[in-house]
């Protein structure tokens, strides 16, 4: 299992760069799923993948949470 760069990694979630943090510092693959409504797949490893979900409606996110757990 290869190291994982502190420096770069603290970079990455200082930034917010999720696609970054799980992809190149944490090596997941690139997720082979599509956009569902506002969220966007970043990272994928095995069935569990991450979306970003970038929205100031607390209420919007739970509703989205239902569809794609679903």
């Amino acid at each position: 299992m290869p190291k994982i760069n502190l420096h770069k990694t603290q970079g990455a979630l200082q930034k917010f760069d999720f696609e970054a943090l799980f992809i190149t510092e944490l090596g997941w693959n690139s997720p082979d799923v599509r956009s569902f409504h506002e969220a966007t797949p970043i990272a994928q490893l095995g069935a569990f993948t991450v979306f970003e979900l970038i929205t100031e409606d607390f209420k919007e996110v739970g509703k989205i949470y239902q569809k794609i757990a679903n």
